[in-house]
């Protein structure tokens, strides 16, 4: 199966090419004329709205960083150009979710495009979604994980989607997980990597020290904290076609709803790493947990007057006829 190509006009969409990088200056959410920080990769008129699921309090903690994902891209569930070919698909297309964490972009992705098989990568899941009314009955799961070798044949899907999982895996591991995406992916269809660049800008004591802490853990295993900002490399490397990149900023509990959802997130995440941040040794050691709870309100209220951000990438790229099949 190989996808046709994107009109020009659908792939005009004013992003940037290779060469980016995270720093300091805050990135508008949403793009405007004349406004060089924004970018129209994420417009809502390419994918369906309607994702959205009200306050914080609201979102079941799993999906916190989903829905944070969605206001960021004013409901877009992906950035690259092939979107008008999901809503009437040429032939039999699959797309891959070989994202890290919960099913919700699968489940969302699934239900906004039924004429689509989803097939999405779990650790935890064994079994045919359309057994389970909770999901759609154009979703499948394979039980295994993204970055070991993908149990599919080549030139399969026409995207293959992965966010939030090379800050997890050993920077050594990724040009061969890039390969297997590659390979599994159709002549003409998109590989698409999202990841957040981990070191928090613009933070007070509190929160240096929680990123400091994280970030040392992360190192340990070999992965690459600032990987994101080479999102566009990695894909050029791998001769994939018209490397497109993007990013935009996550204010942390601060700038409305997006900011109070990525602070749930971050709270979350704070209170699973717990054992790490008070251990023997770390920077709150043997911390109560009434007093843990009361230094991330702390952490929380310095983000939100320090104006703390997060930048997130998004790059993607078109496999070419040329690759070879690994």
């Amino acid at each position: 199966m190989q996808m046709p190509r994107p009109s020009e006009e659908s792939a005009n969409d004013g992003s940037s090419g290779s060469g980016s990088s995270a720093n300091t200056r805050f990135i508008p959410l949403r793009p405007s004329a004349g406004n060089p920080g924004g970018s129209s990769l994420g417009s809502g008129q390419q994918n369906h709205s309607g994702f959205g699921r009200g306050s914080p309090h609201a979102i079941p903690q799993k999906d916190l960083l989903h829905e944070t994902l969605l206001r960021l891209y004013d409901n877009a569930l992906f950035q690259n150009p092939q979107y008008q070919l999901f809503s009437n698909p040429p032939a039999p297309t699959k797309v891959l979710d070989a994202s890290f964490g919960t099913t919700s972009w699968a489940v969302d992705f699934a239900r906004a495009f039924p004429l689509i098989d989803v097939v999405r990568m779990d650790a935890t899941k064994n079994m045919e979604a359309g057994s389970d009314p909770a999901y759609p009955p154009n979703l499948s799961f394979v039980q295994g994980s993204p970055s070991d070798n993908l149990p599919f044949a080549s030139r399969t899907f026409a995207l293959v989607i992965c966010r939030v999982l090379f800050i997890g895996v050993p920077e050594k591991r990724l040009s061969g997980l890039i390969s297997e995406f590659k390979r599994v992916a159709v002549v003409g269809g998109f590989v698409e990597i999202c990841e957040p660049y981990m070191i928090v800008q613009r933070c007070g004591p509190i929160g240096a020290a929680l990123t400091e802490t994280i970030l040392q853990g992360m190192t340990m295993t070999g992965s690459n904290v600032k990987i994101a900002a080479s999102l566009d490399a990695l894909l050029e490397s791998h001769d994939f076609l018209d490397v497109r990149e993007s990013m935009r900023s996550i204010p942390i509990n601060w700038g409305g709803p997006i900011g109070s959802t990525y602070w749930a997130y971050f709270l979350k995440t704070y209170l699973a790493l717990k054992p790490l941040l008070t251990a023997p040794g770390s920077i709150f050691p043997a911390m109560s947990d009434q007093d843990f709870a009361k230094t991330l309100d702390r952490a929380g209220k310095e983000y939100a007057a320090c104006r703390s951000y997060v930048n997130y990438f998004c790059a993607y790229g078109e496999v070419a006829e040329s690759h070879k099949i690994e």
